[in-house]
């Protein structure tokens, strides 16, 4: 055998069977915090949920896919997110503001960044593996599925909880792999289906901000934007954002801790202005701001 045969094998067969066997490979997927056979009869970090339970009803839902994808994020992409939208701390007990689970029918799976690295591993139980990403051979959640499952796979996830371009890339890199793998959104978000104790809403009334503190009324706000969709060409907009909709109404609320937002969505054209919200969070001032 030439050093040129035994390149290209290399090359060929190593990856392969490295891409296998990750988690018998690399401690990072296997040397959790009292995790190993000894340290699971010793007590556990105070801050650690047991999983098993919530794990073992979600799967019950995962008849139709073999995959499902629970991110951070609410419906707006906010940076901090109420109770009721913490459905990734809920499935994995994992408390930071970033990371991502991915749970299959025999694995649970949380990538999360250097920050959350040591906070992660305190918080989640022995039911999850942690994905520390940035450290060497750590795999994305792509890598991860390519290695892991044959043709066909079907991952599904809540559409209305990740990005329109995070969506389309993850679907994107799935094509790539060549192996006829679905990403499906679910009929009904699965992690809401077994949440039972699930906090409520806030229902607290939103209030309108005086044009004192805001520097501009929202009638100002709302022409200047009209005059940027027609430089564009457009007709109209939809507004998702809630920092956005709080800046451009002049409105705020208390949906969400330490935001001072009203969960709503907004649409614009030239004519209109939308405001979907709860009714009940409407105040008469919001009315009649609105009713102008």
């Amino acid at each position: 055998m030439n050093i040129l045969t035994l390149f290209i094998l290399t090359f060929l067969i190593v990856p392969s069977l490295y891409k296998k066997n990750w988690k018998k490979r690399d401690s990072i997927y296997s040397d959790r915090k009292l995790c190993s056979s000894d340290d699971k009869l010793r007590e556990q970090p105070l801050n650690r949920i047991n999983t098993t339970a919530r794990l073992t009803a979600l799967r019950k839902l995962m008849s139709e896919i073999d995959a499902v994808l629970v991110t951070s994020d609410d419906e707006h992409q906010t940076s901090y997110v109420s109770e009721s939208d913490k459905r990734r701390q809920y499935i994995s007990g994992f408390s930071g503001s970033l990371g991502d689970a991915l749970i299959t029918k025999t694995e649970a799976l949380l990538w999360t960044d250097g920050r959350y690295h040591l906070q992660a591993d305190d918080e989640l139980d022995c039911n999850w593996i942690l994905m520390k990403e940035g450290n060497a051979n750590v795999p994305s959640i792509t890598e991860w599925l390519n290695a892991e499952f044959p043709n066909g796979a079907m991952i599904g996830a809540d559409a209305k909880l990740i990005p329109a371009k995070v969506w389309n890339e993850l679907e994107d890199n799935l094509k790539k792999l060549d192996k006829n793998f679905g990403l499906i959104d679910t009929p009904t978000n699965l992690i809401d289906a077994i949440w039972t104790d699930r906090p409520h809403e806030v229902e607290n009334q939103a209030y309108v901000l005086d044009s004192f503190f805001t520097g501009k009324s929202w009638e100002q706000k709302i022409s200047e934007v009209r005059k940027e969709i027609a430089k564009y060409k457009a007709t109209a907009m939809v507004v998702t954002a809630l920092d956005e909709i709080s800046w451009l109404l002049n409105i705020r609320g208390s949906d969400v801790p330490y935001t001072g937002f009203l969960k709503a969505y907004v649409f614009l054209s030239q004519d209109d202005v939308v405001l979907y919200t709860d009714l009940k969070k409407n105040s008469r001032k919001c009315q009649r701001l609105l009713q102008k």
